[in-house]
């Protein structure tokens, strides 16, 4: 009877090794050879090239420190069967450039119809006001001066230029008035109150050199009152509005304006401030008010043009309703000043200080100040708000997917 032996006891067995019965038949095992130093000195040998690598490369970065961007950028437009048009890459700088001492930032997203910008500062104020920078020097940004040179973008020519586009500036109807088919609410220039639990409606509200005016032309005396933390609406007694606006110079802009206050001025880049404030105007636009979504224009005040940056001008289309690869509507600023306090004063862009100007219709969203909140209305808002902020950016909330 032949007895089969598993594989595993063979080589047990040929290894040296006696099987149960005792019996041994493979040859002695062999000794195995003394352990090399050679991987040893291989892995140093590894080492020692790596860091000479590395040191090499910390050289070149300091010799030519804009060598391995300009590499990685000719590597990435050789994977592309033509480069973009000019006009695309100087629209769509990606990144900050200097040049002769001053730097241009990025122009990346959504911007105001027609109204397109970018930062220039001078290079040193740029270091100075980069987080833990310790450089001085005598531009603005050591002087405490918080102002920015803007340049705009000219479509027709397709070039930067220092001109601003007059639809970054307010607009309306300026002397010699309207057309004949406009009118005021309800046919009289006097100012209208319509309150609500989370916002305020305005019919003719009016504005000269930084204030906002409500017009009374009735017997009964009305005190001024606060629509904001940091904004107040001055009532203008007058005994006959028909015949007032005959003796004044003013322009009417027409349609649906948002007034809005950015009550956290003094923090205009927290992440966490703009929410508390978009929160609340989405829940209430979205909510279907007689209110057009997205508005003709927005009032933005005691912000600069420097602060709405590619972030913020993304979330204020989502609360605003502005579709996926539209246009912001225009946005009005006020002047721009060094001190943010007296930014709060600054007369609008475009607007002389002698002339008044009607808002047709506007909207003011209480603040937590004027008996407002600081969130969305709801759950759903939040989260609705979320996906579509990420479809702004071309992705999908997976969060969200149910």
């Amino acid at each position: 009877m032949s007895v089969h032996m598993p594989a595993a006891r063979r080589r047990h067995v040929a290894n040296g090794h006696k099987d149960a019965t005792g019996d041994s038949t493979a040859t002695a095992v062999k000794p195995a050879p003394p352990t090399s130093p050679q991987p040893r000195r291989h892995r140093w040998a590894v080492f020692g090239a790596f860091a000479v690598a590395v040191a090499l490369l910390a050289l070149v970065n300091v010799t030519w420190p804009n060598l391995a961007v300009q590499l990685l950028h000719n590597s990435s437009f050789s994977q592309q069967q033509q480069p973009p048009p000019a006009e695309f890459q100087a629209i769509s700088q990606l990144r900050s450039t200097e040049q002769d001492g001053t730097v241009y930032k990025p122009s990346l997203g959504i911007f105001p119809k027609g109204c397109k910008w970018r930062d220039v500062v001078p290079a040193d104020a740029a270091v100075a006001a980069q987080p833990g920078s310790n450089t001085t020097s005598n531009s603005s940004a050591s002087s405490n001066s918080s102002r920015v040179h803007y340049e705009y973008w000219d479509l027709k020519n397709q070039q930067w230029t220092d001109q601003q586009p007059a639809a970054c500036r307010l607009q309306g109807y300026p002397d010699p008035g309207p057309p004949a088919s406009w009118t005021f609410y309800k046919g009289n220039p006097r100012t209208e109150v319509v309150p609500s639990t989370h916002h305020v409606t305005y019919h003719n509200l009016w504005y000269n050199n930084g204030r906002w005016y409500a017009l009374v032309d009735s017997g009964r005396q009305v005190a001024s009152w606060k629509f904001s933390k940091n904004q107040e609406i001055t009532t203008l007694h007058i005994h006959d509005a028909q015949k007032w606006i005959k003796t004044a110079k003013w322009r009417v802009v027409p349609g649906d304006t948002l007034l809005f206050d950015f009550i956290f001025f003094v923090h205009p880049t927290a992440i966490g401030h703009w929410w508390e404030m978009m929160g609340p105007l989405y829940s209430v636009l979205k909510q279907g008010i007689d209110f057009k979504r997205p508005c003709d224009q927005m009032v933005l005040l005691h912000l600069k043009r420097t602060h709405l940056m590619e972030w913020v001008r993304a979330v204020v289309a989502v609360a605003l309703g502005v579709r996926t690869h539209q246009d912001l509507p225009p946005i009005l600023l006020q002047d721009e000043t060094d001190n943010a306090w007296q930014q709060l004063t600054m007369p609008l862009e475009g607007v002389p200080k002698d002339e008044w100007v009607v808002f047709e219709r506007a909207l003011i969203i209480r603040d937590l100040f004027t008996g407002g909140t600081r969130s969305f209305t709801n759950t759903e808002d939040a989260r609705a708000f979320r996906a579509e902020v990420y479809k702004h950016y071309g992705k999908v909330d997976h969060n969200l997917v149910t």
